[in-house]
């Protein structure tokens, strides 16, 4: 019997070969594209964690230097108290030179993306060293609250700039740029050594217009600081300086305004403007013009004005425009004023200066008439150290090629 067997042609044979072969490749290449997709994506993933790393450094960043911006503002209007191991400069407990201070008030600061970072801002400074005397390192850290790990540095020091040419309060009780004529009664000055000058004037020493008439100096006594010694006579006591020197124009002139303050008028003008806005006994330069109701009273004394206090005194200067209108702003009531009261002028009738202690100094830039007995000029003592009472500039200035950010 004969077997009935179909053959596959071999063309049918070579075709399922090639359909194989298809299928093969068609494998292979998805597995290509898979891997190549997968690469790509890995590599879109790597790229996303990059930038957003970048993202997170940028704004980490931008977040110290707004925490070392705000220990700048801190500090041109604020002083850590130099007395309180608590809340003032702390030692440095290894026994180091450099003094450290953590503002207690850093902000948290929330940037665009909803991240929000804590700072930390501390003032450096090396209390030994006099050549590093009013340089402060403001150091400045941010971190993610979310993420630790993301962090940052900013430090730059800064240099003080003082208000007055004696930053100490060392000035003469009483300054006189023109005459000093008919001192009424006794009013007392107090210096603080038998040497020093009760009396300072802008006079040439053969003036014959200062007169201190019954003006009492006195100097504490070495063995009792309680009791006052009298300078006898007084006319010791007086010191002649002629002019003054002009740090703008480097030429000298007749202005006692330059022998107390660094700044210009219009600049330390600013700076009582701008402090109005503070609660009254956080200032500490006070500009008073005439017509002014919220330090004069209604019969031109300056019963309203802030007074200073020991560890925080003031400047309280009376515009020119006094002296144009021949008036002379006062004090009655016992007040007693901690700093420096400047009368930008003459003061025709100083009888209004009643019942007024000023413990620092009384500067007159003019001619002053008729100093009354009821005015006591006490030569500051500054509480805590020459440098607790320093009225600084707001313009605190940034030391050149000290920033760092690591």
């Amino acid at each position: 019997m004969k077997n009935d067997i179909t053959k596959i042609p071999v063309y049918a044979q070579r075709g399922a070969q090639r359909g194989v072969y298809t299928v093969v490749v068609a494998i292979l290449l998805i597995a290509v594209a898979m891997l190549a997709v997968r690469g790509v994506t890995r590599s879109a993933v790597v790229e996303t964690r990059i930038a957003s790393n970048e993202e997170q450094m940028k704004e980490v960043q931008h977040a110290a230097e707004a925490a070392w911006d705000y220990g700048l503002a801190w500090y041109a209007k604020n002083e850590p108290d130099h007395d309180d191991p608590i809340n003032g400069w702390v030692p440095d407990p290894g026994g180091g030179p450099v003094d450290s201070y953590i503002i207690s008030t850093s902000p948290s600061i929330t940037v665009p993306s909803g991240e929000v970072y804590s700072t930390t801002v501390r003032l450096l400074r090396d209390s030994t060293d006099e050549l590093s005397e009013g340089y402060v390192l403001i150091l400045a850290t941010a971190t993610a609250i979310n993420d630790t790990g993301v962090t940052a540095t900013i430090r730059q020091y800064v240099h003080d700039n003082y208000l007055s040419r004696d930053p100490s309060f060392g000035s003469p009780p009483l300054i006189v740029k023109g005459c000093l004529t008919n001192v009424l009664g006794t009013p007392d000055v107090t210096v603080g050594t038998a040497d020093s000058d009760a009396v300072l004037s802008l006079q040439a020493a053969s003036s014959t217009c200062i007169d201190p008439g019954h003006l009492d100096a006195f100097y504490p006594d070495p063995n009792n600081p309680d009791v006052g010694l009298e300078i006898d006579p007084v006319e010791s006591a007086i010191g002649y300086m002629g002019a003054v020197d002009d740090p703008n124009t480097s030429i000298d002139e007749e202005d006692l305004w330059w022998y107390i303050f660094n700044e210009d008028r219009i600049s330390m003008k600013a700076i009582a403007d701008s402090q109005r806005s503070w609660p009254a006994d956080q200032r500490q330069v006070i500009w008073v013009e005439p017509g002014d109701t919220e330090y004069l009273s209604s019969d031109n004394y300056c019963t309203l004005c802030p007074k200073g206090t020991e560890d925080r005194p003031i400047f309280l200067i009376f515009d020119s425009a006094f002296s144009a209108a021949n008036n002379c702003p006062g004090f009655q009531g016992n007040q007693v004023i901690w700093g420096i009261v400047f009368v930008d002028g003459d003061c025709p009738d100083g009888q209004g200066w009643g019942q007024v202690t000023i413990n620092g100094t009384l500067a007159v830039n003019g001619d002053f008439n008729q100093y009354n007995a009821n005015t006591e000029v006490n030569n500051m003592d500054p509480a805590g150290g020459d440098d607790a009472t320093v009225i600084k500039s707001p313009w605190v200035a940034r030391v050149p090629g000290s920033w760092r950010d690591f």
